[in-house]
């Protein structure tokens, strides 16, 4: 005799930690209709929509709450079979350069997240790393996973050492019971992210985007990440996980475009109805500490004021120099296979986005400018002294 009672299965839950901005978005658009799962977000911030990274808020909740609280987590952990660690603090903006705020929320608020996943039962953990973890202002190129890490003294600025120890302590904390991956990403960028495309098209529209700097004598090569890869990663290495494929390892997860550092960006310039940059300052490597002495003191200057950079020093290196990255690892492990380039798609977007818009007011605020000023005087020093 069958049973008068139907009792629902329930749906595998992930928790996706600082989930509620634009990565986010992506990773619960490209989630929800591969994986028939339920999604917690846990983030303070506002639950944000996005036109380009619409899905159904229906099977997704928002904990609009700090990850570093013990009772939140106490609270979201026990349901969840996998959690996704978004969050991190430093890489811009006010009080990058205040390394135990940074040290605290990366680090501690890793392993604390860490700790009450085991302690819940958590089955899975896929981390948002980034190539910061290796990078430390050099040239290199096709960089692999199993070369040694920087030494903690080499890094760039608090959030490069913090996602390293961060990183390590992810991938160390793996065993049979509790699956980890640390995936490390270039330059995340999308139509809508304010990061990436939102300060290349701000500058492009104040007219100042002219210039292309290099420490070589030509312009330095670099893949970014799109966010449609980055939310293409996160499915896989939970798959992996899942599976029993893979534990403990990072993965670098990239384009597979290798383009020069802003003429990458060109299309959009050239959407945005704007000349791309033309003119090239090189062999730079000569100048590179005074110049990083002037953004230290401009980072100073922004925490003094509390206005956000336009520029840190780290984003400055970064672009200086040829930085690509081997995803044979992540190929091989995760079964990874970079998307076609989304950057057709994000001039699109802000092309329509600018023609519905009847009057655009794009102003920089007092302290860009002084920037502009000062930097403008001293980008023409060095171009005449590297001519």
């Amino acid at each position: 005799m069958s049973s008068p009672f139907i009792f629902e299965e329930k749906l595998p839950t992930y928790a996706i930690i600082g989930g509620a901005g634009y990565l986010g978005a992506n990773i619960i658009k490209y989630m929800l209709p591969r994986n028939n799962c339920e999604i917690i977000i846990v983030d303070p911030s506002e639950w944000s929509s996005f036109e380009t990274a619409q899905y159904p808020r229906h099977k997704v909740r928002h904990v609009q709450k700090s990850f570093l609280s013990e009772e939140v987590l106490d609270s979201v952990l026990p349901e969840c079979i996998a959690v996704f660690h978004l969050a991190s603090i430093g890489h811009r903006g006010l009080g990058m350069n205040n390394h135990i705020k940074v040290h605290d929320f990366n680090v501690g608020g890793t392993k604390l997240l860490l700790r009450k996943c085991k302690e819940h039962g958590v089955k899975r953990f896929v981390y948002a790393s980034s190539i910061a973890t290796v990078y430390v202002g050099n040239a290199f190129e096709n960089k692999t996973e199993d070369e040694e890490m920087p030494q903690e003294h080499e890094y760039i600025n608090a959030y490069s050492s913090t996602k390293a120890k961060a990183e390590a302590f992810v991938l160390a904390a793996a065993d049979n019971d509790f699956h980890t991956s640390a995936l490390r990403f270039r330059g995340i960028f999308g139509a809508e992210d304010i990061a990436v495309i939102g300060r290349v098209a701000n500058l492009t529209n104040w007219g100042i985007n002219r210039f292309v700097f290099s420490a070589e004598a030509h312009e330095s090569r670099a893949p970014n990440t799109s966010v449609l890869n980055c939310a293409k990663a996160f499915f896989l290495a939970d798959r992996a996980l899942a599976e029993n494929y893979v534990n403990g390892q990072a993965y670098f997860i990239v384009d597979t475009e290798i383009e020069g550092q802003y003429t990458c960006f060109n299309d959009l310039a050239r959407g945005l109805g704007r000349n791309p940059p033309n003119i090239h300052v090189c062999n730079l490597a000569p100048f590179v500490p005074f110049i990083l002495q002037f953004i230290r003191v401009y980072e100073n200057i922004c925490d003094f004021t509390q206005c956000e950079p336009i520029v840190s020093r780290f984003d400055f290196l970064l672009t200086l120099y040829t930085n690509t990255y081997s995803i044979a690892k992540a190929q091989k492990d995760l079964g990874y296979t970079p998307e076609m380039s989304i950057m057709p798609q994000i001039v699109q977007f802000h092309r329509s986005k600018q023609e519905t818009t009847e009057t655009q007011s794009i102003t920089a605020s007092m302290h860009d400018w002084i920037f502009i000023f000062v930097a403008t005087i001293i980008i023409t020093i060095l171009f005449y002294s590297t001519v």
